[in-house]
């Protein structure tokens, strides 16, 4: 089937696209199929926009969507391998506007989920959304709503894994996190290396993880 993507931007009420998120989203359109649409959103709470955005995606028969943080910078190839790893669900890494740096993965270690940094494909817990692409059959075989709960991520992990898919996070595709500054996953990396951060696990390390009774292992 010949991909037909949806580029989605979930907006809260009074929301609007970092100026270099929408630079990201203008120099992929310019690229042509699969990307055939944008849709920016805006209805009260993010998640709530994410969730009617996702009702779109199904009745104009997409068969993807990249959903884009309104605060994510990235560039065309970063989408392009997501594309190319032809699975249902594959997030890129980016790390929270905070501080403290925070990935935005994570994966299972002694019953918690910690973020996680790593390297190439590696299954995941879940992920925050702000850089990923879903395959449409998710959206069909997961009950809606997928996303209205504050915590969508986290639910949606739950979800995916109930229904048969694997959470996959590509740690070499790293988008930038727009905030008072560009934060971005060398940052996290840095306080990492000075102090690692409680639960997150090393740079670098190996490990397997992505099921609810698994507990990621180090080489």
């Amino acid at each position: 089937m010949t991909p037909h993507i949806l580029i989605a931007i979930p907006l809260s009420s009074d929301g609007r696209p970092h100026p270099r998120t929408l630079e990201s989203v203008a120099r992929l359109m310019r690229m042509g199929a699969p990307w055939d649409e944008i849709k920016c959103r805006r209805f009260g709470p993010t998640h709530v926009a994410r969730e009617r955005i996702g009702e779109y995606a199904l009745r104009e028969w997409f068969t993807d969507v990249l959903w884009v943080d309104s605060d994510i910078a990235f560039e065309p190839e970063d989408a392009i391998r997501l594309i190319e790893h032809e699975v249902d669900l594959v997030s890129g890494v980016y790390v929270t506007a905070e501080p403290e740096p925070i990935p935005s993965a994570r994966a299972l270690q002694d019953g918690r989920h910690v973020p996680v940094l790593g390297q190439g494909m590696q299954r995941i817990l879940y992920s925050g959304l702000g850089f990923t692409l879903m395959s449409a059959e998710v959206l069909r075989r997961i009950p809606s709503p997928w996303f209205e709960h504050i915590y969508e991520d986290y639910k949606l992990g739950e979800q995916v894994e109930r229904h048969g898919f694997t959470w996959w996070g590509d740690f070499d595709v790293r988008v930038r996190h727009q905030g008072d500054r560009e934060y971005t996953v060398e940052d996290a990396e840095r306080v990492m290396w000075r102090a690692p951060l409680p639960g997150v696990l090393p740079v670098g390390t190996e490990w397997i993880g992505g099921a609810r009774d698994t507990v990621p292992r180090f080489a």
